[in-house]
């Protein structure tokens, strides 16, 4: 669908700043209900233990505490966490898979699997209270053995998280497809390696929270840090054994940052939902940051035993990749902790052209914290895996990094590959040689010998990396129960001011800019004048909620603002007394304006005045109001994007240090809404990217204890450690959106690490070292060097 909506593109500046700036956002911890209570969480000490009995007693007679809930009491009041509608249904794709679906209550039962896991709720007065009430329940445990590694969970003798279970393995799933095993009997090189992702994720600003509040008129409120507010409200009607017309679930107007991490259906906000209910007051919960590191941000961690087949002209003939997964105790309503792994094996091929794949998927269950979404949604892993065996490749059979990536880049679209992955446009070869030419590759090959004679080791990585921008409803039903086809209600009122109501929910992505400027350009009013309702399951159409803008809501709204455009181009034409259509008009500074006697010209809000106020005035046929609903779904499976990072990074082999002198990533977003938002997206995301490359990561002890549940401890780098990044165009818009545009923001981190780990591994070329596992600390490449 064509566009020429003036604003589409244009680099405005976001509409939500200014109240967030003077401190008068509208997050979750600045609601405030009368007669609050608050919820405070007990938690295991232990990562696997029985619990043999819980004595909250003495806790309900502390002063100010209402009452105390426990797991016993939840297993009378509810079924367990894990319904059929938020469990990935993968056996329609693959009848063979093998899927161990964890079952647990929102507070432990019988036993805890993780460091963490909450166990009780206090409800009291006043949040401290609350937390000194803690230390009154008894709780008897018997610790049971302790297993954190997932190949050591595999083992036949390793200690079961699930009594019910044969094994520890949670999903697996064996396929292949094309023909590997051929590919690789008939191989001029065979290489293969184990590469190790190791633990980390994305941790937003603001940590999660939750407010219920239930009065038998209205029903149960739930305020909510989520990216689908009404999927929740689903989940809270089929758990808590509501209607859902009973339940109205509202996302604070400002979240602070997501990253995926708000997406699952957590155990912490059903209980303060029951909470709510049960006694008939408001409760509150804001997630800790300890709490939110413990259980709301892990991610990542995946063994890949990749094996690549190739001729020796360097074509990719044939793929295999056994992948194992440590999940953790398999938590998270709809994502199970392995939907990540999944997806991310299906797109193992990344961007280039494999006409053989076989896949093996075993995500196992362990004593961690549960594994959770985050930016870059399973694809870090394999792209770290398959760009550093690629890397390894060119350098055993004496060929440029370049030209092998440049032989296997999928150079025809759209394509589909063997996996079933459906690219919709692109340029991919055209990309990557952008940031070829922009690193200038040879010139820097030529210099690196005389720097190295220098004493100075200084390397260059480039890497492609596709990313998700859309995905029809087909396939997110099938993967997360809900569909992903975007929705806008778009009406203007009598006064001429637009209002639009999207189930989206604010981030900080900036979706009240976007949508606001989309609607102006079409309508042709200010963008001010544009209010957006966003986040409420009472007030805007039932939808996924925050994914994918362009692919989703954006182009509804197009659709939705074309359709009011035409009425008032009729009704324009109606009262000028002449014979236009749309076309013959335009749609300006808020007025439509015959385009062949620009003097022929009416206000919006005249016309919307006639519309809704003196319906008298309308032609025959033409109902009063100025208003219109929209969707917009995928005609295709898939969207996909690519970014090119390049790097060039300097090593200290005395140290282990990394310095990354150059950062470049060469950018396809199809057909961008807004240019600024979207260079601020690729910023956000490639530091996220860098600091999973460089210093985070989750670090457990032998006993399942998270050793660095603070801020202090993780290790995220500060935005001086933060490398500039170059942002280049090459956009190539796609047909199967309103805007052009595809969604860009969630997989920028994927490409990062590898690309880093490329440029390491070529600096220090003059020691022989092989990179495979992640993070590339300092204390990891001096042993690497010193090996």
């Amino acid at each position: 669908m064509s566009s020429t909506n003036p604003l589409l593109g244009a680099p405005i500046k976001r509409k939500e700043d200014l109240r967030i700036l003077l401190g008068k956002g509208e997050y979750i911890g600045n609601i405030k209900l009368s007669n609050m209570h608050y919820g405070v969480f007990l938690r295991s000490p232990y990562a696997h233990a029985l619990i043999k009995s819980i004595d909250v007693a003495d806790a309900k007679k502390q002063k100010g505490v209402v009452d105390v809930i426990t797991g016993e009491e939840l297993q009378k009041r509810m079924p367990p966490m894990i319904l059929e509608d938020f469990v990935p249904r993968l056996w329609l794709l693959n009848p063979e898979v093998k899927f161990n679906i964890p079952k647990y209550y929102p507070l432990a039962l019988g036993k805890v699997r993780y460091f963490g896991e909450p166990l009780a709720l206090v409800i009291a007065k006043d949040p401290y209270l609350a937390t000194d009430a803690l230390e009154l329940i008894q709780v008897d445990y018997e610790p049971l053995p302790v297993i954190v590694d997932a190949e050591e969970a595999l083992k036949e003798k390793a200690p079961k998280l699930y009594d019910h279970w044969d094994s520890n393995v949670e999903y697996y799933e064996k396929k292949n497809f094309g023909d590997p095993d051929k590919a690789f009997s008939n191989a001029d090189y065979i290489f293969s390696e184990k590469f190790y992702t190791h633990r980390c994720g994305g941790s937003p600003m603001e940590t999660r929270g939750c407010i219920s509040s239930y009065d038998p008129i209205s029903g149960l409120t739930v305020w909510i840090t989520t990216q689908r507010p009404f999927q929740w409200r689903d989940a809270f009607s089929k758990i808590l054994n509501l209607p859902p017309e009973r339940i109205r679930v509202i996302a604070p107007n400002d979240i602070g940052g997501s990253f995926g991490t708000k997406a699952s259906i957590y155990s912490e906000e059903l209980v303060i939902a029951y909470a709510g209910l049960k006694i008939q007051k408001p409760v509150k919960w804001i997630e800790s940051r300890t709490e939110n590191l413990t259980t709301s941000t892990q991610a990542r961690e995946e063994s890949h035993y990749l094996q690549i087949a190739l001729t020796k002209d360097g074509i990719i003939t044939g793929l295999k990749d056994k992948i194992i997964a440590n999940v953790g105790p398999g938590y998270g309503g709809v994502y199970l902790g392995m939907l990540m792994t999944w997806l991310g094996a299906y797109l193992i091929h990344n961007a280039y052209k494999i006409p053989n794949i076989g896949i093996e998927v075993i995500c196992a269950v362990t004593n961690k914290g549960p594994l959770q979404p985050s930016r870059a949604f399973g694809s870090m892993p394999p792209r770290f895996a398959l760009e550093r065996l690629l890397d390894i490749a060119a350098k055993e059979m004496k060929m440029d990094r370049v030209e092998l990536r440049l032989k296997n880049l999928i150079d025809n679209f759209p394509y589909t590959s063997p996996t079933g992955i459906f690219h919709d446009a692109g340029d991919y070869i055209g990309a990557f040689k952008k940031c070829v030419r922009i690193l200038d590759y040879e010139k820097f090959k030529r210099e690196q010998e005389e720097l190295r004679k220098q004493g100075r080791y200084i390397g260059i990585g480039i890497v492609p990396a596709i990313e998700i921008g859309g995905l029809s409803s087909g396939l997110q039903v099938l993967l997360e129960s809900i569909p992903t086809y975007g929705v806008a209600h778009i009406r203007i009122d009598w006064d001429g001011k637009v209002t639009v109501s999207v189930p989206d929910v604010s981030t900080g992505t900036g979706h009240e800019t976007i949508l606001s400027q989309i609607v102006a350009g079409e309508i042709g009013v200010k963008i001010d004048e544009v209010k957006v309702i966003k986040g409420d399951t009472a007030l805007c159409p039932y939808g996924q909620g925050w994914y994918a803008q362009p692919a989703r809501n954006a182009s509804a709204a197009i659709i939705a603002a074309r359709r009011i455009k035409e009425k008032l181009a009729k009704l324009a034409a109606h009262l000028m007394k002449i014979d236009a259509k749309m076309e013959d008009f335009t749609f300006s500074d808020g007025f439509v304006i015959y385009n062949k006697d620009k003097s022929k010209k009416m206000s919006i809000y005249e016309l919307a005045k006639v519309a809704i106020l003196d319906p008298t005035k309308l032609p025959n046929g033409m109902e009063p109001g100025l208003e219109s609903i929209a969707y917009h779904d995928l005609k295709v499976p898939t969207l996909f994007s690519i970014d090119v990072h390049g790097v060039i990074a300097e090593v200290s082999p005395n140290t282990g240090k990394i310095k990354i002198h150059r950062y470049v990533v060469v950018d396809d977003s199809g057909k961008p809404i807004n240019e600024l938002l979207l260079k601020g997206q690729i910023q956000g995301g490639m530091s996220l990217g860098v600091s999973n490359a460089l210093s985070e990561e989750f670090v457990y002890d032998e006993n399942g204890i998270l050793q660095n549940p603070t801020l202090m401890d993780y290790g995220f780098i500060n935005i001086a450690e933060a490398p500039k990044i170059e942002i280049y165009e090459h956009h190539v818009p796609t047909p199967y959106t309103a805007t052009g545009g595809k969604g860009k923001g969630e997989g920028l981190p994927m490409g990062v690490p590898a690309a880093i780990a490329n440029a390491v591994e070529d600096a220090l070329s003059p020691f022989s070292v092989r990179i495979t596992e992640l993070p590339l600390s300092p204390e990891k490449i001096w042993k690497v060097i010193h090996k």
